[in-house]
């Protein structure tokens, strides 16, 4: 067996070996062995990539029919499984700190667990016990729980789930649906966004009120947030019961968005930086650009002629792209997905000019004229949790197919669906349809109330999701849609 440091193997990438009940073993989904040996041919291939990129280990998980183990595999073929150590205190690796339960100092057997050495085969290795059968299925938490304050229009007043969360924090809504909470500990938590049932745990969470992001690094899914100096993830792939954050040391001066696929680190002095499994990589950006987001394809950065594109490697290329008539200097950018910039210009009205331009073209397929400050510094997108529409500032944009730009007055944005806007006018939780003639806000009700509505954090045509108070404790409470006539708010989206 090798004398490799399990500690200095980086925590991504993280390759999935699932074998199956008939010994047919895939990696990250894909095909690659097949009846006696499987297992060795598999643990081969893995090795055979380590060799072929130069590098000496990676991180594999391995599912098997008897459950789900942690491993590192070497270049040579030799293979460990990962076996959590009980210590209290942080291990430093590298520019980045990971608990001690993360990694192993050294190889071990316990009871019920045989670690294997080189090529041995997975399924014969790894073993659980049974678990433990239950006589009923428990009912999602808070299910029937009332909320305190007057619903949505045409959402129910009795969640179908309420789950105690931390206050002063708000939801994550991640892109497949799930929700990610900080809970009254202080811990992170993902939920089923139908049951409210906890589906993932992470240990500790964004300090100082900071948001999280759902986002990639190196092709996989984690949760982030940013502070002075530090980049903390979550990853996502990993199934241990609770999941370690892994932080990254940050320049001074660093500053961090989640506006793309992966995170931008916007370094001083026209510099960019790319989060990578060894740390951060840095590169130049054009003297005369502003980064927006980093994709697939490498950091997007404008300039009032051009977009560019800024790879790991430093390769820089460029495409104009097209200017609403009239516009003048740019005052703010942002982006809709890793295919549409955002774009605000000034205008000799002095009123912002807001366009959506897309990343490869440089085509600008929709643009709106509004007021001045409609679109504030330092702005986020609010998106919509189930399509392609969103808010910046005060104005709606649809992005993907038929774009389309349209402002909202001074109504203050806090949740969307489709083209149904929920937030706040004069302090009163409100909506607005963006495909009326002449969008105005209308209140969730005239009545006087002993307590005034909120407007909510989330929302779909099937469930909002507000956060509110109830004795001393804040809910996530998930309201279903109401079933019956006479909903103000059910004009079908175009």
């Amino acid at each position: 067996m090798s004398d490799i440091d399990l500690t200095t193997v980086p925590p991504y990438p993280v390759y999935r070996l699932e074998v199956d009940a008939h010994g047919a073993v895939t990696l990250d989904g894909v095909p690659i062995a097949e009846g006696d040996g499987a297992t060795e041919e598999a643990i081969e291939h893995v090795a055979g990539i380590l060799r072929a990129d130069g590098h000496d280990a990676v991180r594999v998980i391995a599912v098997t029919p008897d459950g789900t183990d942690r491993m590192v595999v070497e270049a040579d073929g030799t293979t460990h499984v990962i076996v959590d150590e009980v210590h209290d205190g942080k291990m430093a690796i590298g520019n980045r700190r990971v608990s001690r339960r993360a990694v192993i100092a050294s190889i071990v057997t316990v009871a019920g667990l045989v670690v294997i050495g080189a090529a041995t085969p997975v399924a014969i290795a790894l073993t659980r016990p049974a678990p433990t059968p239950t006589a009923t299925i428990a009912p999602p938490p808070g299910e029937g729980e009332q909320l305190a304050v007057l619903a949505p229009p045409g959402y129910d007043q009795t969640a179908a789930w309420a789950v105690a969360i931390r206050s002063n924090t708000t939801p994550t809504f991640l892109p497949d649906g799930r929700i990610a909470i900080t809970t009254e500990a202080g811990d992170l938590r993902l939920l089923d966004p139908d049951t409210g049932k906890t589906v993932w745990k992470g240990n500790g969470s964004a300090r100082g009120g900071k948001q999280l992001a759902a986002t990639t690094i190196d092709g996989y899914d984690v949760l982030a947030t940013a502070r002075s100096g530090a980049l903390t993830v979550w990853p996502l792939y990993v199934e241990d019961s609770t999941v370690d954050s892994v932080d990254y040391d940050l320049p001074r001066g660093a500053e961090v968005s989640f506006l793309g696929t992966e995170p931008l680190i916007v370094l001083p002095d026209q510099t960019v930086g790319f989060v990578t499994a060894d740390g951060i990589t840095r590169q130049d950006i054009p003297v005369t650009a502003r980064p927006v987001m980093t994709t697939d394809a490498g950091v997007i950065a404008v300039d009032d002629t051009t977009i560019y594109t800024i790879t790991p490697e430093g390769e820089v290329t460029g495409i104009p792209y097209t200017r609403p008539e009239g516009a003048g200097a740019i005052t703010n950018l942002s982006a809709a997905d890793s295919n549409t910039l955002i774009i605000v210009w000034s205008d000799e009205a002095q009123q912002d000019v807001i366009g959506a331009v897309d990343v490869a073209t440089g085509d600008l397929p929709s643009f709106a004229v509004t007021r001045s400050a409609g679109v504030r510094n330092g702005a986020t997108p609010l998106h919509a949790v189930d399509g392609t529409t969103l808010t910046y500032g005060s104005v709606w944009i649809r992005y993907g197919t038929s774009p389309s730009v349209r402002p909202l007055g001074t109504f203050t944005p806090t949740a969307i669906t489709g083209t149904m806007v929920y937030g706040t006018a004069n302090r009163e939780a409100g909506w607005i349809n963006v495909l009326d003639e002449q969008p105005q806000v209308s209140p969730f009700t005239t009545q006087e109330l002993p307590l005034d509505p909120i407007a909510p954090s989330g929302i779909t045509p099937d469930m909002a999701w507000i956060v509110a108070d109830k004795v001393e404790t804040t809910y996530l409470y998930a309201l279903p849609r109401r079933n019956g006539a006479g909903d103000p708010t059910a004009t079908p989206a175009p």
